[in-house]
């Protein structure tokens, strides 16, 4: 439905509320992000991957980072040859600094839309409690409609 549609109820017509075409092309209704394939969201976070203003939702944060972890341990793996010895950095570091931009990136648009801003990664530095509180956030809700991020 778009912007200007109305609908009769009960004798009366009702406006219906307008939409908007998002950034992506695709549309946009003012509310959460709706759950996400994997497929999806991994092209969405390496499609934003410098793209901190917006909002994430818990499907495309988990899936990828999911997908970031299963890299990690092939990468690994494969670092580690059949001698099970790690030879340095190699392959695990370069998968590293590919994960590192569309990872932050998808982290700050999660807490966006959490309704919390960004910054809030640097509790992370906090060891243990930090991290619980950050999983307890990434976990949490979308807030409904639209927020001060977006």
């Amino acid at each position: 439905m778009r912007a200007g549609d109305r609908r009769q109820r009960r004798g009366r017509a009702e406006r219906l509320p307008a939409v908007r075409p998002a950034a992506d092309g695709g549309e946009e209704t003012g509310g959460p992000g709706k759950p996400m394939s994997i497929g999806e969201a991994i092209a969405s976070c390496f499609g934003k991957y410098v793209q901190f203003s917006g909002r994430a939702s818990r499907s495309e944060y988990w899936f990828f980072q999911l997908f970031s972890w299963l890299c990690s341990m092939v990468a690994t793996m494969l670092g580690a040859g059949i001698s099970g010895i790690s030879n340095g950095p190699g392959l695990e570091g370069i998968v590293s600094l590919v994960f590192l931009l569309p990872g932050l990136s998808v982290f700050v648009r999660r807490m966006h839309d959490t309704d919390r801003s960004g910054w809030w990664f640097w509790l992370a530095l906090i060891p243990i409690i930090g991290w619980i509180v950050i999983l307890v956030f990434l976990c949490q809700k979308p807030t409904p409609g639209r927020n001060r991020f977006g």
